[in-house]
């Protein structure tokens, strides 16, 4: 579902989209995750942050991190059994 294309960036830039979504998938179930913390480490401005990665990703980063957790709570309810007790 979350798919990449990094046709449209220079290897700069995708190397430091990259190293964003990394810490992106390493954090997304945290609470305290914030969006910001990708322009940090890319050290993009937030606005040219957005549009490379909405060109790379097909949707922005927020919606990114939405369907992120949406798959995940998606694989838990897959692979939760529940027991109904008589």
């Amino acid at each position: 579902m979350l798919t990449y294309e990094d046709s449209y960036l220079t290897s700069d830039e995708s190397s430091k989209i990259n190293k964003a979504v990394e810490h992106l998938h390493a954090n997304y179930l945290s609470q305290d995750f914030r969006i910001s913390e990708m322009y940090e480490i890319s050290g993009i401005s937030s606005k040219y942050f957005e549009t490379l990665f909405k060109k790379s990703f097909g949707r922005s980063p927020k919606e990114y991190l939405i369907d992120l957790r949406i798959d995940y709570a998606k694989e838990l309810t897959e692979n939760t059994y529940i027991v109904k007790k008589c």
